[in-house]
């Protein structure tokens, strides 16, 4: 079987906050890498306004919601940037036209050893049948992982969080896309309730039953609800879900604020695969930038060069760890004003999902 997926950039991730007042989404500004380059001028006038972003080659995306709270959509191709006249309804919306204008590389995967999903009728999805292509993601799922679809979303997605707080899979907001005709993506749009049903947050993922790779889209909780460690159990008990089902990886974008310095204490790095071919000598760029920033700021406050030790420190939680010899948790200040792209592997022997899991140790609100 030919399945013929996309190839994206990653997306954008936050963790335990709202985002910025008044705005829609938690995700910081895209940074690093091409849109540095290409987006400068742009950026100069909507900091901080983008919400998805995403580029591939020469293209690129953002959606944002401008200063009179309308979802628009800026395009670049070349260098050269152009705003969307119309104003969409969701975030969601906005990001698909984006995809579509992106026109990604195409790579075609051929196994022959593939299962023929086509012949699958036993393992459709009853949680996802009022969406095109809903049921027949079930069997497409079963043939990739071995596993029933239905029970999948509802351990990553159907929580109970305690204090009456509960998690949900929002089916409106939910996405089959297809190739072929054959479902190879998942877009799995939820929400957050309170013991009074009051939603007080919300979440996307995509799941790409090709590549078997999550992409945390996006991760929002009201104010009044952050610090209590509901956002890290939902994480905890989603991650758990992947490895048990069999995905490779999750791909986000961490975002300014808390989320660049807590994805790297959970065992998020940067992404250094992102980009391809020619494009390929942009893969340490967000790496590159941190450093530097690690930098200045060492020298701004202890008035020395970086010692060794740490300049030859590659990893984000490495970084995220530095401490001064004040006893000041500088690492902790530069990861929490950062913003790159980050790619954890969920395999028990990679170092970034054992950093991972004494993070969550460290964090278990069921432990006494």
């Amino acid at each position: 079987m030919n399945i013929v997926v996309t190839k994206g950039g990653a997306g954008s991730g936050d963790f335990g906050h709202a985002g910025r007042p008044g705005l829609v989404g938690g995700s910081g500004p895209g940074g690093g890498s091409y849109h540095d380059r290409m987006v400068a001028d742009w950026q100069d006038r909507h900091l901080g306004l983008a919400v998805y972003q995403q580029e591939v080659g020469n293209r690129g995306i953002y959606v944002y919601e401008d200063e009179h709270q309308k979802i628009k959509l800026r395009m670049y191709a070349n260098g050269v940037g152009v705003t969307s006249a119309t104003s969409y309804d969701s975030l969601h919306d906005a990001y698909q036209v984006g995809v579509d204008f992106l026109n990604p590389v195409k790579i075609t995967i051929k196994r022959p050893d593939e299962p023929d999903v086509s012949a699958l009728t036993a393992h459709e999805s009853k949680l996802l049948m009022g969406l095109n292509g809903g049921a027949e993601a079930g069997n497409v799922f079963y043939a990739q992982f071995g596993t029933e679809l239905d029970d999948f979303l509802e351990n990553a997605f159907v929580q109970d969080l305690g204090n009456g707080i509960n998690s949900s899979i929002n089916i409106s907001g939910s996405t089959v896309y297809k190739k072929n005709g054959v479902p190879y993506m998942l877009h799995i749009d939820g929400e957050i309730r309170d013991s009074d049903t009051n939603k007080i947050g919300n979440f996307s993922r995509n799941l790409n039953l090709t590549t078997k790779s999550v992409e945390n889209t996006h991760f929002e909780l009201n104010p009044s609800e952050q610090g209590k460690g509901v956002g890290m159990d939902f994480y905890r008990t989603s991650e758990q879900a992947y490895v048990d089902a069999g995905f490779k990886d999750i791909k986000l974008f961490a975002d300014m604020s808390v989320g660049g310095y807590a994805w790297a204490r959970m065992g998020f790095d940067f992404d250094r695969k992102r980009y391809k071919g020619s494009d390929a000598i942009l893969n340490n760029s967000d790496y590159e930038g941190v450093m530097r920033v690690l930098k200045d700021r060492w020298y701004h406050n202890y008035k020395t060069i970086l010692p060794k030790k740490y300049s030859s420190m590659k990893h984000s939680w490495e970084i995220a760890t530095i401490v001064g010899p004040d006893d000041h948790k500088i690492g902790k200040d530069v990861m929490r004003g950062s913003s790159w792209s980050g790619v954890k592997i969920l395999n028990a022997k990679s170092a970034g999902y054992k950093v991972g899991q004494l993070y969550y140790a460290a964090h278990d609100r069921s432990r006494p």
